[in-house]
């Protein structure tokens, strides 16, 4: 009798494992495409927490989901068509340097919410972001803003009075001019937000 609820259970844990491995598990996909350069979910989560994070913001507004996702791949891609335009030129690169000061006052604010939010530490166990990945991002980022602060006559401030980066005025004729030389597409289904799923170990 006992060998039987032993072999039943096991059988048991075999089929759960076997339907747990069926399921299809989104680990990432592809957004949009700027200068024939692809950008992932995965990527613009990280991205936006970062910015979010760096910009002083409530750790709550760093996470994505169906509210919020539309409005940040549409400013990803205001901010990547800006860096895009500043990565081709390596003079430009050199014009546009990130703030020291700032990138450090990013870096503590970055880490203080790793520690004392639990929302901001499943995201980065889930997406597993690593330590070199926020470095680059947040000289994109302060990059971005350097080139942003330049055109300050033609650009918005900070959309709300908590955060600390600025806003690209994507009214402004600088941007429109931009948006039209530079080549960009939105990949089928990437409007629909769809939570990404933690990696297997």
């Amino acid at each position: 009798m006992q060998m039987k609820r032993i072999l039943s259970s096991f059988l048991l844990y075999l089929l759960y494992t076997a339907n747990a491995l069926a399921e299809p598990r989104l680990l990432d996909r592809l957004i949009f495409e700027i200068n024939s350069k692809s950008f992932s979910q995965r990527q613009i989560e990280i991205y936006h927490s970062l910015r979010t994070l760096a910009a002083g913001e409530a750790p709550s507004k760093a996470l994505l989901n169906a509210t919020n996702w539309k409005e940040s791949i549409e400013r990803l891609k205001n901010e990547m068509l800006v860096y895009s335009n500043i990565e081709s030129d390596t003079q430009r690169m050199e014009s546009f340097q990130p703030d020291n000061a700032a990138l450090k006052a990013a870096e503590l604010r970055i880490q203080k919410a790793q520690l004392e939010d639990p929302g901001i530490q499943e995201l980065f166990k889930r997406l597993r972001i690593k330590e070199d990945e926020i470095q680059a991002e947040l000289v994109v980022i302060y990059r971005v803003e350097a080139f942003i602060h330049g055109r300050a006559v033609v650009s918005t401030p900070a959309r709300d009075k908590e955060s600390k980066l600025r806003e690209i005025d994507t009214k402004s004729e600088w941007f429109r001019a931009l948006e039209r030389l530079t080549p960009y597409r939105l990949y089928d289904g990437a409007s629909e937000f769809v939570a990404l799923q933690a990696r297997r170990n």
